[in-house]
């Protein structure tokens, strides 16, 4: 869930506008308004004891609820069921809650990656609810990324590597390297809007221009989504019509 929060109080904004995006879109527009009321309750709540620290998530007994203020005024929640098992004790069964499971740090990045994900296409919310002057096309946008996005989230398999978000180098002699390197820089030079080259070898990387935090993303996009379609294709012996342009350039603010 994203919600756009009224910080202003004399402004009198519906509850269901300050969603721009709910997953699933099959939840009735009551249980909608319920939760991000929860969500804002909550987060103003915890400002009282310490305003220079956002609240980061919620534990109840079935579920666990993330929080990440992506921009300001801008909210995203994420909500996990805690897995369950069946154990039997004095001849009863009884449902265990498995908390242990549900580490919060390592969803609170898979929520935080999600968003620098939709940044890395899209540009910011801020950007987007500026150039447009309403909410209507961040909504579309939101929408639109987040539909593909999503499902090929695995928090099943969640672990400390959606934390660290590690890349895989590829080690390369002197000779190789240089040869990569004389590559990119004669590509960069033919082509003068080219801004920034990543070079990669299957999924392993050789060389970025990119910042380390832009590549990371990139990286993970390409890994997940890109290189899985190619090579699931080309195992078939078709040919793979990507469903998203990859755009390499310092294009939001």
């Amino acid at each position: 869930m994203i919600y756009m929060r009224d910080t202003v109080n004399h402004v009198d904004l519906q509850e269901l506008k300050k969603i721009l995006y709910y997953y699933p879109d099959l939840a009735d527009t009551d249980t909608k308004i319920k939760n991000v009321g929860l969500c804002e309750a909550l987060i103003k709540f915890t400002e009282t004891f310490n305003p220079s620290k956002a609240c980061e998530a919620l534990h109840t007994q079935k579920t666990r609820q993330l929080f990440y203020q992506a921009e300001t005024d801008f909210w995203m929640a994420m909500t996990v069921n805690v897995p369950t098992q069946q154990r039997t004790r004095d001849g009863q069964v009884y449902i265990e809650y498995l908390a242990d499971d549900v580490q919060d740090h390592v969803y609170k990045s898979i929520l935080k990656t999600s968003y620098l994900m939709f940044r890395l296409f899209n540009g910011t919310f801020q950007r987007i609810l500026s150039k447009s002057g309403n909410s209507e096309m961040l909504k579309e946008k939101l929408s639109a990324f987040y539909k593909k996005y999503l499902p090929i989230l695995k928090l099943s398999q969640a672990d400390l590597l959606d934390v660290y978000q590690g890349i895989h180098f590829l080690p390369l002699d002197k000779y190789a390297f240089l040869k990569v390197q004389c590559f990119v820089n004669l590509l960069e030079a033919n082509f003068s809007h080219i801004k920034y080259t990543a070079f990669l070898y299957n999924d392993q990387l050789v060389w970025s221009g990119l910042e380390q935090d832009n590549m990371q993303v990139l990286y993970m996009y390409l890994t997940l989504s890109l290189i899985p379609s190619f090579l699931e294709t080309e195992i078939q012996g078709g040919s793979v019509m990507p469903s998203t342009k990859v755009g390499l350039g310092s294009h939001y603010g």
